[in-house]
């Protein structure tokens, strides 16, 4: 059975002014379903929106990659997995 997954990511720069980190958000779907997803502060604090950009494209990638393992091992084929970003 070949799985369609895409992934779906998007940060907002600086949204909490307090501590100046910004938030990434992301998921992933199956069939035009979402089964993965997250919303949260940044580790680090990005010095521009590019770079909250990027950050949140490596946590997306990192999540990626262990879906990916683990639907492989179970046995399931699919396409590779595109990541969608707004920059």
């Amino acid at each position: 059975m070949d799985l369609g997954i895409s992934a779906y990511t998007d940060s907002d720069w600086i949204s909490n002014p307090k501590d100046c980190r910004s938030q990434t958000e992301y998921f992933l779907t199956i069939a035009d379903g979402a089964f993965s997803w997250t919303s949260r502060a940044q580790r680090t604090i990005a010095l521009s929106s590019t770079e909250a950009e990027y950050i949140a494209l490596s946590d997306c990638s990192q999540q990626c990659i262990w879906i990916r393992f683990i639907l492989l091992e179970i046995g399931y084929k699919f396409s590779p997995i595109h990541i969608n970003s707004n920059n």
